[in-house]
């Protein structure tokens, strides 16, 4: 039983056809989709929340696509009400979405680019923000690219990487250690024919200190920064 409150959504057979089409859609537009199978889910009986969760969406969300089939018509609510000259508001997610890019590598994503440049990550989220859920930056320009990324502390067109020289005979040093420290622990355990206990002294440090005072073979030079 549905807790809300809300009336049913009237709608024919053909229309009903229409939105389950569009619902399976690879090519409509994703907003379209997904509100298409928010109204089907709806007229299923779905509870608001529940409908949230299957559409990787939020509550409000949900609850503005019904409302609008309600007061309008389901083929109206699959497209934006006349505009009163309001930028559509970017979320949260959409926010989180941008930084997540920035902070890939553009080789990751079939770049030759080394780093982001302003022009080529705005090509990228305008080309792909649909299929990843978040229409709202299909226009997005330099300077809001720039305030979310300000207020994340992301600089994409600079890159900031470490060198590390590592002593090539490390993997030698650290297996003798760890054999020393086994070969005692098997006399001690009575696993030899030696029959008397060893001590050792290592300046009260346990093996997995030892280990630590080899990683210290690993010597690092200061961070350097490229700039495009």
């Amino acid at each position: 039983m549905r807790l809300s409150q809300r009336a049913k959504i009237s709608i024919s057979e053909k229309d009903k056809s229409v939105l389950t089409r569009i619902s399976k859609s690879k090519t409509s537009p994703h907003r379209e989709v997904i509100r298409s199978t928010i109204l089907l889910k709806y007229m299923e009986n779905q509870t608001i929340t529940s409908i949230a969760k299957d559409c990787n969406t939020n509550r409000p969300l949900v609850e503005r696509c019904i409302d609008k089939a309600i007061a309008f018509g389901v083929m109206a609510a699959l497209k934006d009400l006349p505009g009163r000259g309001v930028k559509p508001t970017i979320t949260d997610d959409a926010k989180s979405w941008v930084l997540s890019v920035a902070c890939t590598a553009p080789k990751e994503l079939g770049f030759a680019n080394e780093v982001w440049t302003y022009s080529l990550l705005i090509k990228y989220i305008r080309s792909t923000c649909n299929e990843n859920g978040h229409g709202c930056l299909v226009k997005i320009g330099k300077g809001v690219l720039n305030g979310i990324l300000t207020k994340g502390n992301i600089q994409p067109h600079k890159i900031n990487y470490y060198l590390e020289k590592r002593d090539p005979e490390f993997e030698s040093k650290m297996a003798t250690v760890l054999h020393v420290y086994k070969e005692v622990s098997m006399i001690n355990d009575g696993e030899t024919k030696q029959g008397k206990h060893v001590t050792i002294s290592y300046d009260e440090k346990p093996g997995i200190q030892a280990i630590k005072i080899l990683r210290h073979n690993y010597n690092q030079s200061p961070a350097n920064t490229k700039h495009l």
